[in-house]
């Protein structure tokens, strides 16, 4: 697995992209939403046993700016055991109403979970992809 977005952005072949015609705000919500349901509550809900944190290790980073915005999904805590495995990316088209989105997964495995991201990507709800 990658150890950084950038390592995974230039690595990876597991690549997905599609148009939505929505505002780049609504795509952000549904994202944020998604994201937070499924990644940032499981790395902040730890169940300890005898003083030891057992669990996934997991969540986000979001970047953005006025026409693009960047999601990193990785597992691990620590910056040295952060490994990612799917990046984000929702880009406003010059001109238009429209965003692209483009998907770069470090494993094939995401592949089953493309459609359930362009759903929310077009305001649906959806269940965790794992």
């Amino acid at each position: 697995m990658p150890k950084s977005s950038q390592e995974l952005q230039e690595k990876s072949n597991t690549r997905y992209q599609f148009i939505v015609d929505k505002e780049l705000g609504t795509v952000e919500s549904s994202f944020d939403e998604f994201f937070k349901k499924c990644y940032y509550n499981l790395d902040h809900s730890k169940i300890y046993l005898n003083h030891a944190r057992v669990g996934v290790d997991q969540g986000f980073d979001k970047t953005k700016d006025s026409n693009h915005i960047k999601y990193s999904i990785y597992f691990g805590s620590a910056p040295k055991t952060k490994k990612y495995g799917l990046d984000v990316d929702l880009s406003k088209i010059s001109d238009s109403n429209s965003i692209k989105v483009e998907l770069v997964a470090a494993t094939g495995m995401w592949k089953r979970s493309f459609p359930k991201y362009e759903n929310v990507a077009n305001g649906g709800k959806e269940s965790c992809p794992w």
